[in-house]
């Protein structure tokens, strides 16, 4: 007897929009745990709209390099239309990337869209920039004023990461500042959300906790990357 197969439709497109989640590691298993289940909480409560990659660079994929070479070498392994940044140190709030993503997919002079990032006692941005509700849009020469950016709150087009060329990895600190200031250079704009897209960790030992070093590498990624020449 002939057995008749049952008729199948078209497989079904994938509506979600994808992410490339990139996350750079260096010796503290418990804190990147602690990250990547956040990242797991963003996944599931928004599992009908998006898809995340995670690609996490720790030190035996080649972290020692540092934390350009580690988000550079996170990108290549992905091929997602969007781009999000996590510190292995921190962790994302479960509506991180939702209102990040609409605002990059309508307005496309934007070429990043971060937040605000919660401590303990108190967030970063508070007392430096008043946010409204729908968000404020910050320049190039606003960024050379106040680096505001929280990296573990950008989210960003990967065709602009890859026009930029990533991250200098030339440089261990400041190296995501540097990257804001190219990505701007050329008059792009920064939309500022008033919510917490992220929160610290408790990591006691950042590079950024050298004062004087972290002078020296925002002066150096100003003079190199910063392009206000006739603006006194």
């Amino acid at each position: 007897e002939q057995i008749r197969a049952s008729p199948v439709g078209p497989e079904q497109p994938d509506s979600r929009v994808h992410v490339d989640v990139l996350v750079a590691s260096w010796r503290r298993p418990e804190l990147l745990k602690r990250a990547l289940d956040s990242v797991e909480r963003v996944r599931e409560a928004h599992a009908a709209s998006l898809c995340l990659h995670v690609h996490v660079i720790d030190e035996e994929a080649g972290s020692g390099a540092g934390p350009a070479a580690a988000r550079n070498l996170a990108a290549a392994r992905g091929e997602a239309e969007f781009i999000a940044l996590l510190d292995d140190d921190d962790q994302w709030t479960t509506d991180r990337l939702v209102r990040s993503i609409d605002f990059l997919k309508s307005e496309p002079d934007l070429a990043l869209v971060c937040g605000d990032m919660g401590g303990a006692e108190s967030s970063a941005l508070q007392g430096r920039v008043s946010i409204p509700t729908e968000g404020r849009t910050l320049n190039h020469r606003d960024l050379t004023l106040d680096c505001f950016v929280c990296t573990s709150t950008v989210t960003l087009r990967r065709t602009d990461w890859e026009h930029a060329g990533g991250m200098n990895e030339k440089l261990q600190r400041a190296e995501d500042y540097d990257l804001w200031l190219r990505l701007t250079g050329e008059g792009r704009n920064i939309r500022v959300l008033p919510e917490l897209l992220a929160l610290y960790g408790e990591q006691l030992h950042r590079l950024s906790d050298d004062r004087v070093a972290m002078v020296r590498a925002t002066r150096e990624v100003l003079t190199s990357s910063a392009h206000l020449e006739s603006d006194r």
